[in-house]
């Protein structure tokens, strides 16, 4: 994306959380998530709260990391367009 977006309230993202598996941790697959609360306003890479939508229900996740590399393991980023 070429410009940068700033996290805040309401705004919809993906969050991803490492699995384990057979041959070690990876990304699980991404889950729709919103933006409770904004930890840093002022920085782009922002830690945020979320409420994350599962398949069997929601739960809620705080202080949780942008990485829009998808190299961490809990993290948030935004949606890929399509």
């Amino acid at each position: 994306m070429s410009e940068q977006q700033s996290p805040s309230v309401g705004r919809i993202v993906h969050y991803v959380d490492w699995q384990e598996y057979g041959d070690g941790p990876r990304p699980g697959p991404c889950r729709a998530a919103i933006i409770t609360n904004v930890i840093e306003p002022d920085k782009a890479d922002a830690y945020v709260d979320l409420t994350i939508f599962e398949p069997n229900g929601w739960r809620v996740d705080g202080a949780v990391k942008n990485d829009e590399s998808h190299t961490l393991g809990e993290s948030w980023h935004w949606p890929e367009r399509t």
